[in-house]
């Protein structure tokens, strides 16, 4: 397994690689290997990547099996950004392969799990109005339809949250580090413009005489920047994991864990859209098997008609039902449902929306009558380990739900719990609650 041979059949797959040529040469491998093996080279353009004090070349190189460098785009050398070193920053970007390639590719695709909103973002001045302006709009005359209804709060959320915050692109922008700072953003801020002052003197046609005098003073104060900054960021790293250390025994769930994790947290797309589409059929298929609609028994005791409650005998969503619900909205930061609207946005928004939300859950309770969004979530498989990933049992299912779903479901759960504590019969002393 570790012969030339099935190293070379296994570089033939999928494989990249970067490096700098003037490297030694055992580091590349013996002559004549390589190109064996059919490589592809992903530099684009003539910009130099390496660049000194009175030179510049392209030393640096890109290669990739075949199957990677069909898919690789957008091949650049970063001119203006500050690498503190000689040679310069290369980026480009490598679509997902064909066996993983969700159904919708391209740049301008629509995403398939619905909106989202960059809540990071949010205005709440801005929410608030859009809320008010959508609450004076009149509610349709005569009984509630709870499908209409609920397709407006849809609808009228979207348009809400939409002038309160910009939707959310496909790939967030990367965090600061945790030991960046304002005095670090200043001296990079510094690092770079000594570097294109060197650089735009080194350009100029009509040089005077003191021209390399000039040239080495701007290029020593770039250096002296450089040197500056390189000293910043190490202290800062030191005194950031020193103030983590610090905080381990105090906080051992805090930023030390949740940077942890974060760093090895993959960033690959869902197992819903990365697997292929049999073996995702198969794993729904299983988990959720295909049945005939059966009736459920009646719940109502022997000799009473079903038919026996009215609407008096259904209390309103009270307010104070509607703060509980929402109580749990307050500080979290859980997966939105299909629809991508936040908690945030719906705690804010009931403010002026809640008497309406109120009539339409009655609704729902004197009606027997669930919208049929709010019935439709989205499918989130999370991987077992050890399990084999062909197997369907290694896959695990969670449902998202809209959080006015939830909101629902919350008033309902503390309506059946009063219920059996006050009428009975009771749960079981063994059984601690329900869903």
């Amino acid at each position: 397994p570790t012969s030339p041979d099935d190293r070379r059949r296994r570089l033939r797959r999928e494989v990249r690689g970067l490096g700098f040529a003037g490297d030694q040469r055992s580091r590349w491998g013996p002559g004549g290997w390589a190109i064996s093996v059919g490589p592809a080279i992903l530099n684009r353009g003539s910009v130099n990547t390496c660049v000194r004090h009175n030179s510049g070349s392209i030393v640096d190189l890109s290669f990739g099996s075949p199957a990677v460098a069909r898919r690789v785009q957008g091949w650049r050398v970063l001119v203006g950004v500050e690498t503190l070193s000689d040679h310069r920053y290369i980026r480009f970007d490598v679509s997902a392969p064909p066996s993983i390639r969700p159904n919708s590719v391209g740049p301008s695709a629509p995403q398939q799990d619905g909106p989202r909103w960059a809540l990071g973002r949010l205005d709440k001045e801005a929410l608030e109005l859009a809320t008010l302006a959508v609450s004076w709009l009149p509610a349709s005359e005569g009984p509630v339809r709870v499908e209409q209804e609920a397709e407006w709060f849809g609808v009228s959320m979207s348009d809400v949250c939409d002038a309160a915050m910009p939707r959310a692109l496909r790939r967030p922008p990367r965090r600061e580090v945790y030991w960046w700072s304002a005095e670090l953003a200043q001296l990079r801020a510094s690092c770079v413009a000594s570097c294109r002052r060197c650089a735009r003197h080194r350009r100029r046609r009509i040089r005077s005489q003191n021209h390399e005098d000039q040239e080495r003073q701007l290029y020593g104060l770039y250096k002296e920047a450089k040197r500056a900054l390189r000293v910043a960021i190490h202290r800062a790293k030191v005194a950031a994991r020193r103030e983590f250390l610090e905080t381990l025994d105090a906080d051992p769930w805090g930023r030390p864990h949740r940077l942890v994790f974060n760093k090895l947290r993959s960033a690959a797309p869902p197992l819903s859209q990365s697997l292929r589409p049999d073996l995702l059929a198969n794993v729904v298929a299983v988990l959720f098997p295909a049945t005939e609609y059966t009736t459920p028994p009646p719940m109502a005791p022997t000799g009473v008609a079903s038919s026996s409650l009215s609407a008096g005998d259904i209390p309103e969503v009270s307010p104070a039902e509607m703060r509980t619900a929402v109580f749990r909205l307050r500080g979290k930061n859980t997966a939105p449902g299909l629809d991508g609207i936040p908690g945030t946005a719906w705690l804010l928004a009931l403010v002026h929306l809640g008497p309406r939300l109120r009539s339409l859950f009655f609704a729902c309770m004197v009606q027997g009558a669930i919208p049929a969004r709010w019935k439709t979530g989205k499918l989130v498989l999370l991987k077992k380990e050890g399990r084999p990933a062909e197997s369907p049992s290694a896959y695990r299912p969670i449902v998202l739900l809209d959080e006015i779903a939830k909101l629902f479901e919350r008033i309902l759960h503390a309506r059946l719990v009063e219920h059996l504590e006050r009428v009975g019969p009771n749960l079981a002393d063994n059984q601690f609650g329900f869903r």
